[in-house]
């Protein structure tokens, strides 16, 4: 095959996997150089040293397979690829690359670990984070689907499509349901967008009463211009998640740390789905309004120097890890007697004090996901002892973490 039909041929492979899965995508030559490269999230510079390797332990794999076989490369950093070769004449020329995407959730426990086994310093734990967060899990079945959709794309013709629309496509310009006239839509958008801003600065505030009064009033944000036609419970769960997505950034704005307003977000987003009736939907709407204003009352990091605000972040995203004055002021890089004084003075608690207070409060927000057994929710704020944690645990809140999760059990 000529070499610009080519290479014209294998770009419009790429495009449609890019396309199709929102996964990054590369074709490589043998010796690692990309051809062709589709990227919507490019991998942060303190990982690119592992793209080089990562690529030439694939081109070596591959170059011994054959052409209708899959390589499937998950790295030291739990980043997953799928690889297939390029052929032409029966000979290995390259690979098509797509990914990185993950195979598990990123929690703490999984992030430890590979920080652990890549020798990692603790100030790339959030970055770490973040990074895999946006990333894609397709795990068990949906790789191999994946896979077999891309060795197959790959290793045919590609057919010029043409589309054909029925006229079905007319009812959304037409159905007098969906649309309102343009000035009761302007109306409508002009009122939905004060409500929202009066109800965001209550959230951002954590004034929960403020709140849940323009909520009852008001009902759910946007509810006049947000509809799917014959389907109104689809429609007020598509609200509610609206609505979710809204809090978690304005809590973030308010001073809670991203980890803990996504943590809760996620929360809402399976409840939300779970939601069986109109009925499940309105005392749910009300209780997430309740845990983001929440959020910002216990959460917020507002009010302190800027040493005591990193000193209280690096608590709050290393409860798992042995923490100590002295850790917490090798990361600061001031001195320990120092910070223990300022922290003191700003808090109204010791290091040692606020550490057991945050590693309780996280294993309250862990027991009430119930998601996890309590010697998992121990070992995941920091206690390897579950004995020792009950101890604690009911020494601060006057239940035993059985008696708590039964208390709290979500519905």
């Amino acid at each position: 095959m000529e070499k610009k039909v080519y290479h014209e041929q294998m770009y419009k492979y790429c495009k449609l996997i890019h396309e199709s899965t929102n996964l990054d995508i590369e074709l490589i030559d043998t010796t690692q150089s990309a051809a062709i490269q589709f990227q919507k999230n490019p991998i942060p510079k303190f990982l690119e040293h592992t793209r080089n390797d990562d690529y030439m332990v694939i081109n070596k794999k591959l170059n011994l397979c054959t052409p209708n076989q899959i390589y499937y490369f998950t790295n030291n950093y739990m980043l997953t690829y799928i690889a297939v070769g390029v052929w032409q004449n029966n000979t290995y020329g390259g690979a098509v690359i797509t990914g990185p995407f993950i195979l598990h959730t990123p929690n703490e426990l999984l992030i430890s670990d590979i920080m652990h086994k890549n020798k990692l310093q603790p100030s790339m734990r959030i970055p770490l984070q973040n990074y895999y967060k946006t990333l894609q899990n397709y795990n068990g079945s949906k790789r191999n689907y994946l896979g077999n959709l891309i060795i197959n794309i790959i290793n045919h013709p590609l057919i010029e499509t043409e589309s054909v629309y029925d006229q079905q496509t007319e009812l959304v310009q037409t159905n007098p349901y969906v649309y309102q006239t343009f000035k009761e839509s302007y109306l409508a958008i002009e009122k939905n967008y004060e409500f929202e801003e009066k109800l965001l600065y209550a959230v951002e505030k954590g004034l929960t009463e403020e709140a849940l009064k323009l909520i009852n009033k008001n009902h759910l944000i946007l509810d006049t211009y947000i509809y799917v036609p014959n389907n109104l419970f689809r429609s007020a769960k598509d609200l509610l998640l609206i609505a979710n997505a809204l809090y978690c950034r304005t809590v973030i704005k308010g001073g809670v740390h991203p980890v803990y307003a996504d943590s809760l977000a996620k929360k809402y987003i399976i409840l939300i789905e779970k939601a069986y009736s109109n009925a499940d939907l309105a005392p749910l709407n009300r209780k997430m309004l309740i845990s983001y204003c929440d959020s910002v009352k216990k959460l917020a990091i507002k009010g302190y120097s800027p040493i005591i605000t990193k000193a209280i972040e690096y608590i709050r995203l290393n409860l798992i890890e042995p923490l100590s004055l002295q850790d917490i002021a090798e990361y600061l890089h001031i001195n320990a007697s120092y910070l223990s004084t300022y922290f003191k003075k700003e808090t109204g608690l010791t290091i040692t004090a606020f550490i057991q207070q945050e590693r309780v409060e996280k294993s309250k927000y862990l027991m009430v996901q119930g998601e996890k057994s309590i010697i998992q929710i121990a070992q995941s704020v920091g206690y390897n002892d579950s004995n020792y944690f009950t101890r604690i645990f009911k020494k601060t809140t006057t239940m035993t973490p059985t008696e708590y999760m039964k208390s709290n059990k979500v519905q």
